[in-house]
């Protein structure tokens, strides 16, 4: 009994090795045979390559080895025994991507595009996506409906169209389909990180510009491209340098208008009328050198803006600014005894050369103009030199002056153009008259939208400054819903403003949600540019942290306050009752 169960277990343990020996052989058995059948063939003796052949195929068992005799198949030409042996190997084993890769390759060769897309379709996502892309494409250009490759549902083939083919205009499709959907954020997703070309350099710069991702839109804007035409370089170098200015790289900023100011002038292209861009170019030099006390860099700007268009409103409102803000020049007794004697200090030799805005010249300068455009924005710049000229008017009778105004550009019942109805809005709100304010913004409102018109339901449909002052007069009346619905609007529309995330701060403090308050007003504090209105935020930070019981970030934010602002004394007092 003994001897027979050794014997028993012998077996046992022997079988499996006789089994893998016998399927090693049986592989080697099949190369030889797959081997000789490639011998036939390259000799023209196909009779005897069938034979052989027959024999692999009803022997054949892994995946591999199905491939195999498929390839010989196809090399002998009998495209219905290949598919007899792809189509029986993908049955046997449906979750191969090889063979269903193959398979789908052989039918699109075929002409067979719907099949090849049935089979095709779990290839999406694997490294075989792009046979996938490939015969879905195929399909639509056979069924010749242009719309068709409008639907949303292709992106994720256009995608894979790109990885396969490296050819950058099937990711643009993707991204235009997201943007045309309103999903910014989504678009920039795709963006390849390195693109070159004039082409795709311009088109991720907007899609992500609009996107608000400022930082790769930059880096887009600084790759590798040739602008060879001059309408191209000016989006191209008016978006990097509107990002520059977003992230505050003044130099960078100031460097890219440089050029295009440059590259302008070689080729004779004036900031005239018909090139807004240009024009706001040499507004935003101008200004740039205001800021760095450039004053002759300033006046050089707006002077020869004016010589190319005289009726260009933002240079005319840049120097009637500067007129209103130009303090007058005097000289001590000593400073005119030198300059008697034919010396001058530095000092005086820098104000001799400095040009001076005249308030008076500044309203000629309009009146010019009015005199050649009948532009409501030229009215309204008007009005408000006039109105701040005449600073000793009382405030009932710039309020009537108001009045009188929007009677005078009145385009029908409460009807009024819409830089004339902001202005007027806005001085009402400034002169303390919001009752007033809010009474003529709703009156056009109506006028203009209809009676049944619900601000709150039509958001999208009003301009940006209407919807500015329709938040405001929600965050009045306690409609704190309205007015955040309006601010997170704007925000994602037109990009995070100051103003905006400040107000929505106060929505959210004021319906208990402090935490997220402060996160608006630390992003508000981001962007701020002046010191004062940073200090002013971080004040109201330091305010909302304290609530919080958050003393750390209170202090911190707090001093900071007072770095920027050492005038700010709600920050100082504040400070010192979170010390105590």
């Amino acid at each position: 009994m003994k001897k027979i169960f050794l014997i028993f277990i012998a077996a046992v343990f022997i079988l499996p090795l006789f089994n893998s020996c016998s399927s090693h052989s049986k592989s080697v058995s099949l190369t030889a045979i797959l081997e000789q059948v490639d011998i036939y063939i390259s000799l023209n003796n196909s009779s005897e390559a069938y034979s052989l052949l027959k024999q692999a195929e009803k022997s054949a068992s892994t995946y591999f080895e199905r491939l195999g005799v498929y390839k010989r198949y196809i090399i002998l030409g009998d495209k219905k025994k290949a598919v007899s042996v792809l189509s029986g190997a993908l049955k046997d084993f449906p979750d191969n991507n090889q063979i269903r890769a193959v398979y789908v390759q052989f039918l699109l060769d075929e002409g067979k595009t719907k099949d090849a897309v049935k089979i095709a379709k779990k290839l999406d996502g694997t490294e075989y996506s792009s046979l996938y892309a490939e015969s879905s494409l195929k399909l639509l250009l056979e069924e010749k409906n242009p719309d068709a490759f409008k639907d949303s549902s292709l992106i994720n083939v256009y995608i894979e169209a790109w990885k396969g083919s490296g050819d950058s205009v099937w990711l643009r499709n993707g991204a235009l389909l997201y943007l045309r959907d309103g999903k910014f954020l989504e678009a920039a997703e795709l963006y390849p990180e390195n693109v070159s070309g004039k082409t795709d350099v311009l088109f991720w710069q907007k899609v992500l510009y609009d996107a608000g991702d400022y930082v790769r839109s930059a880096a887009a804007g600084e790759c590798e491209a040739v602008f060879d035409d001059y309408p191209s370089l000016e989006e191209h170098l008016m978006l990097l340098s509107d990002c520059y200015h977003v992230l505050n790289y003044e130099e960078n900023e100031s460097l890219c208008r440089r050029e295009l100011i440059d590259r302008a002038e070689a080729l004779n292209v004036l900031p005239d009328e018909f090139n807004e861009n240009l024009a706001k170019c040499y507004m935003n030099d101008a200004l740039y050198c205001a800021s760095k006390g450039d004053a002759a860099g300033e006046f050089a700007g707006i002077n020869y803006l004016l010589s190319v268009n005289s009726c260009y409103v933002p240079a005319l409102a840049l120097y009637a600014q500067e007129a209103f803000d130009s303090k007058p020049y005097t000289e001590d007794r000593l400073m005119q005894e030198l300059r008697d004697s034919g010396l001058k200090t530095l000092k005086m030799e820098e104000n001799d050369l400095r040009p001076r805005a005249s308030v008076d010249i500044a309203i000629y300068r309009i009146e010019n103009a009015l005199a050649q455009s009948d532009s409501a924005a030229l009215k309204v710049l008007y009005h408000s030199v006039l109105n701040k000229k005449n600073n000793s008017d009382g405030k009932e009778q710039r309020s009537s002056k108001v009045w009188e105004f929007l009677e005078q550009n009145e385009l029908g019942k409460n009807l009024y153009p819409p830089e004339i109805v902001d202005y007027a809005v806005g001085m009402l709100i400034h002169e303390n008259s919001a009752d007033t304010a809010q009474l003529i913004f709703d009156r056009n409102i109506e006028a203009v939208y209809g009676k049944d018109f619900i601000i709150a339901d039509n958001i999208e449909k009003m301009r940006r400054n209407e919807l500015v002052y329709a938040a405001w007069f929600a965050c009045r009346d306690g409609n704190a819903d309205t007015a955040e619905k309006i601010y997170d609007f704007l925000n994602s529309r037109y990009g995070k403003q100051v103003t905006s995330l400040v107000n929505l701060s106060v929505i959210y403090a004021g319906t208990f949600r402090e935490e997220k308050a402060v996160e608006a007003l630390s992003e508000a504090s981001s962007i701020a540019s002046d010191s004062f209105t940073k200090s002013e935020i971080l004040y109201r930070m330091g305010r909302l942290s304290d609530s919080l019981g958050d003393t750390k970030n209170a202090v911190r934010s707090l001093q900071y306050a007072l770095q920027l602002n050492p005038g700010n004394n709600k920050a100082r007092l504040l400070l010192k009752n979170v010390l105590n």
